[in-house]
């Protein structure tokens, strides 16, 4: 599902290793120089797994009708992939 929404991002998974590089094994993301440690450094590695389970729910939360969790969803994909959930 998401390379049908245009990802963009540097593919996953993305972890924090022992010299404070966020990378995929490939790409070095960021270093711990331009980031706070710890429960940030995480939450930035977990971003691709987020970002797919945002877009594997969204239909079906469509499905079930839960209109504000859907807007929630959609906007944090919007803001995720600098994209239009809708388009």
């Amino acid at each position: 599902m998401g390379a049908d929404m245009g990802e963009s991002h540097t593919p996953g998974p993305w972890e924090w290793d022992q010299f404070a590089a966020l990378s995929n094994g490939d790409v070095v993301i960021a270093q711990a120089e331009s980031l706070p440690r710890d429960s940030n450094a995480r939450l930035i590695a977990a971003a691709p797994d987020l970002l797919a389970a945002c877009q594997y729910a969204l239909p079906i939360m469509r499905d079930l009708g839960l209109t504000a969790r859907v807007e929630q969803i959609e906007a944090a994909i919007a803001k995720a992939t600098g994209s239009d959930v809708n388009a």
